[in-house]
């Protein structure tokens, strides 16, 4: 169970990183006044940990035993948000703009809510 919490407080502080660096302008009001903001971090946390559910039940063990599985499970599931925010299936053009359709567009959509 720890394993899960270290893994969702990654994803959350990996988020965070993300919104932090985006709106470096006003990062209090991007997060303290956006309920986007905190819904994308918990997203974040709930992919991650899912990821991590996911290696456990696959028994993907990235040739480690013990405490280093453990803590390269938890970095690898930790970090895994980041690269699932930002998968597109398919890219359409509308209006002279391409569109990335899939998680990107939640994010999308999240972030210019945030800021």
């Amino acid at each position: 169970m720890l394993d899960y919490a270290a893994v969702g407080t990654l994803g959350v502080l990996v988020s965070l990183g993300e919104l932090l660096s985006r709106y470096r302008d006003s990062p209090r009001a991007a997060l303290l006044g956006s309920s986007a903001a905190w819904l994308y971090c918990l997203l974040n946390a709930l992919v991650s940990m899912s990821a991590l559910r996911l290696m456990i039940v696959f028994n993907v063990t990235f040739g480690q035993s013990g405490d280093a599985l453990a803590w390269t499970r938890i970095l690898a599931a930790g970090i895994s948000a980041i690269g699932f925010f930002r998968t597109s299936i398919f890219t359409v053009r509308i209006g002279g703009q391409d569109l990335g359709i899939g998680p990107v567009t939640f994010l999308q959509v999240i972030l210019v809510r945030s800021g």
